[in-house]
C-alpha cells in the first residue's frame, strides 16, 4: 500500500465493453467538480477525496489492495465511483483501474496520474 499511497486525479475515463474488449473515451462526461476531485491514499489505509471550492462532493472512507483489487468505501461524497475495481496497471505514476461485473454490458477504466501538492 505504501508505493500507491498519494494524491491522484482523474485523467481518463473509458467504457471497456465486456464482451470485446473495445473501449471508449468518456472523459468528457465527468464534471469540472469530478474532473478538479483529488484522491489522497494514505499508508494508514484511509482515503479523502477533495474537490474545488465551487464544489460539493468531498468524502472520507478507507481503501485496500486485496491481491490485485483496490477497494475504496466512502461514508460519503463522490470518491465511490473507484469502490471496486481491479488494477490493470500501475507504474509509480499513473494507476489504471478497471470495474469489473461480468453481468454488464460496460466496465468502467479509470486512469488516475499521481502528483504532489
Amino acid at each position: 500500500m505504501a508505493s500507491i499511497s498519494g494524491n491522484y486525479k482523474f485523467t481518463k475515463l473509458e467504457k471497456v465493453a465486456y464482451s470485446t474488449g473495445e473501449t471508449q473515451d468518456i472523459t468528457s462526461t465527468l464534471t469540472s467538480c469530478d474532473l478538479s476531485g483529488i484522491y489522497t491514499f494514505k499508508t494508514d489505509s484511509t482515503v479523502t477525496y477533495t474537490e474545488s471550492t465551487n464544489c460539493n462532493g468531498n468524502g472520507i472512507g478507507t481503501w485496500n489492495l486485496p491481491g490485485t483489487f483496490m477497494y475504496t468505501t466512502f461514508a460519503s461524497g463522490n470518491g465511490n465511483r473507484i469502490n471496486a475495481t481491479l488494477i490493470e496497471s500501475w507504474n509509480c505514476f499513473n494507476l489504471v483501474l478497471l470495474t469489473r461485473y461480468p453481468s454488464v454490458t460496460y466496465n468502467y477504466r479509470f486512469t488516475l496520474a499521481r502528483f504532489q501538492y
